[in-house]
């Protein structure tokens, strides 16, 4: 294994850390092992309370989420996030996107470095001491971001060498992770568990609206809604809707295919 010099900066026990979690980057297989190795292995190294990874792109101005997990973020959190939003509104993002080094924001940052948006987020949820950075493909299509919340230790220059370290390891095992998702989701499998309107109503689920609102969207009663979120949980094998989210992300349905009613999909 070929060790950056920059990791002699550290301690022993974040050297053992840092190795050990890019030994068991190898082991990540699924969506599962890759919360348990952030929750182990990357915790280990850069002591967080909540982490966000997420693959997109950016178009015309526009960011589009394509595929998003929580590691320990409440499931309201995951619920708002737009799955395509104005860049301008993802300033850290954009931020990053520009000079493609890793971005650090304490209480101090939150009225100068933030969006309405972010420090609405950032207040709501208690997003304190936050760290990101990521891995943009060579085209600069498309690209991988990790952000971590509530970061036990204080950032500075060593967070940020902590970041570009761990940036590329993440990224390797975020990628092996979505793989059997994509897989699932490329073919009839994730897809054909659902019928068109049951999509539709998916669709709302994971926005987080209510059974009116969707109602009041596809045109049926509350009663029809209702009905057909309970065979929603039921194929997702969730207990409820918080949970078929969770399962849904998972299979790789955030964004649903084309053609499927009068779903505004994003093109890939």
């Amino acid at each position: 294994m070929n060790i950056d010099r920059s990791i002699t900066e550290f301690s022993p026990t974040e050297v053992n850390a840092f190795l050990e979690l890019a030994l068991q980057c190898d082991g990540v297989q699924d969506m599962d092992s890759f919360r348990r190795w952030c929750s182990k292995e990357v915790r280990a190294f850069l002591p967080f309370g909540m982490l966000i990874v997420a693959t997109g792109r950016l178009t015309h101005g526009l960011l589009f989420v394509d595929n998003l997990l929580g590691v320990d973020y409440p499931v309201e959190f995951m619920q708002q996030i737009l799955r395509r939003v104005p860049l301008s509104e993802r300033k850290v993002i954009q931020t990053w996107l520009s000079c493609r080094q890793p971005q650090i924001v304490t209480p101090a940052d939150i009225e100068t470095h933030l969006s309405e948006l972010e420090r609405f987020e950032f207040l709501s949820f208690d997003l304190r001491n936050f760290a990101a950075h990521g891995v943009i493909n060579p085209t600069g299509t498309h690209a991988s971001y990790f952000s971590f919340a509530r970061v036990a230790e204080p950032l500075g220059n060593k967070t940020c060498k902590k970041l570009k370290l761990l940036a590329p390891h993440l990224h390797q095992a975020l990628m092996a992770a979505l793989t059997p998702a994509q897989n699932a989701a490329s073919g009839p499998t994730a897809y054909s568990l659902f019928s068109p309107k049951q999509l539709l109503v998916l669709r709302g689920l994971l926005e987080g609206l209510t059974n009116l609102q969707i109602a009041g969207r596809v045109n049926r009663s509350p009663h029809t809604i209702k009905h057909q979120v309970a065979q929603i949980l039921k194929r997702l094998g969730a207990a409820n809707r918080a949970e078929a989210i969770s399962k849904a992300l998972d299979l790789g349905i955030a964004v649903l295919p084309s053609g499927v009613g009068e779903i505004d999909t994003l093109a890939k």
